[in-house]
Formats: C-alpha cells, structure tokens, sequence
C-alpha cells in the first residue's frame, strides 16, 4: 500500500462519525483517526485545559475482574514513566462498559506510514 493510499485511508476513517456520546469525562471526542480490533483511537479535546489530545476506547466485554485490575494498573504505571520514545499517559477513564486511555497528542505522520 502507498503512503498516498495510506493517507486517505486515515483521511476517510476521520470522517467516520464518533459516536452516540461525543464526551467522555471532560474530554470531548472530535474524529475517529483508527480502528483496529477491538480499540478505536479518536481526536479529541480536554476541554479543561483547552488542548489536543488522543482518546482510545478499549472495550472490556468478556474481561475479568482480575485481568481489567492488571490493565488499569500498567497504564497507571505508565502514567508515571517520562521518557521522549513515549507518548505520555494524561488520564484513564471508565465509562460505557469500556476503559478510555487519554494521552498527549504529537503532530505529525501517522505511523502506520512512516
């Protein structure tokens, strides 16, 4: 596939619309930029403290109690690593039956092209 195809693959899965709920705790959910079973990555807004960033919903049907503890644990430990190789962790939420992963939002190509 050509970084051309690529590109309007992400250009077309961004005009996909959001949702039924476009807010997810104070973050407001813009556009769908991937889909990739089973979690779905938006653009969206903190509208708190007025800035981009990257929304990913990761459902939890089917998981245990067990398994959604050690999940929500790593993420908050990766919440705490600092490293330039790393998109920073912003916040976790729990809402519609799925975990939402807030993190920083970088400019830039889409890494399934690079």
């Amino acid at each position: 596939m050509s970084r051309r195809d690529l590109y309007q693959r992400t250009e077309a899965l961004g005009r996909m619309p959001v949702m039924q709920s476009e807010r997810i705790g104070r973050y407001r959910l813009e556009r769908l930029l991937t889909a990739h079973a089973p979690c779905e990555t938006f653009a969206g807004w903190d509208e708190q403290l007025d800035r981009q960033v990257l929304v990913t919903r990761i459902p939890l049907d089917g998981v245990d109690d067990t398994a959604r503890d050690i999940w929500r644990r790593d993420i908050r430990r990766l919440s705490g690593i600092t490293h330039p190789g790393l998109v920073h962790v912003l916040d976790i939420l729990a809402q519609d039956g799925c975990d939402w992963v807030v993190s920083e939002w970088i400019e830039g190509d889409p890494t399934d092209v690079l």
